[in-house]
């Protein structure tokens, strides 16, 4: 099943956009905490939480710890997430998750209960573009990631396109036209565009 998180348009205007280590790290978080409460090491993990290690995490995104550590400090700093550290894990909680993630709403079917996401609720449709979960599971780096997410923003939902510029690109990234050029190149290869 793929759900989707919801991203208001304004993001672009967000303290932390330009900065795509911390742009990643905010997604990533978004796309992995949990949609319902869970037990992990012997504490609950609520809806909106999510149990990682700066290493495993590093790993994922394929950035520094220093990197993971300096982005979760910026997040806390501006209020998009609490952070609780343990001996050998850490738990962040994104602040207004339900702003992020409709709630799952439990549907009757043959062999048992699904889980389904009301993907129309939204306050404000225009303000939002979906972003599949699935992103973090694709091997892509996280500049990859973060020019992904800008040309999903950017797309004619009708037409499934868009046409910005490298410098368009690397402005809203903070990112070289050079660098820009890369990440193209990489998803086109790798046939995501």
């Amino acid at each position: 099943t793929t759900t989707f998180i919801k991203l208001d348009r304004n993001i672009e205007r967000w303290r932390w956009y330009g900065d795509k280590n911390t742009l990643a790290v905010w997604i990533h978080f978004l796309l992995k905490a949990n949609v319902k409460s869970s037990k992990f090491a012997g504490k609950t993990v609520k809806r909106g939480q999510l149990a990682f290690s700066r290493r495993g995490l590093s790993a994922e995104l394929g950035m520094s710890e220093r990197a993971i550590r300096t982005s979760i400090d910026h997040l806390v700093e501006t209020g998009e997430i609490q952070y609780e550290g343990f001996p050998r894990f850490s738990i962040i909680t994104v602040v207004n998750y339900d702003k992020y993630q409709a709630k799952p709403t439990e549907e009757k079917q043959e062999g048992g209960t699904a889980l389904r996401y009301d993907l129309n609720r939204r306050d404000n449709p225009g303000d939002f573009f979906p972003m599949p979960k699935a992103v973090f599971r694709l091997g892509l780096d996280y500049g990859e990631i973060a020019l992904l997410a800008f040309l999903m923003y950017c797309e004619d939902r009708k037409t499934f396109t868009c046409h910005p510029s490298y410098a368009t690109i690397g402005s809203a990234l903070g990112m070289s036209n050079n660098t820009v050029k890369k990440y193209v190149v990489s998803l086109e290869r790798k046939g995501f565009i």
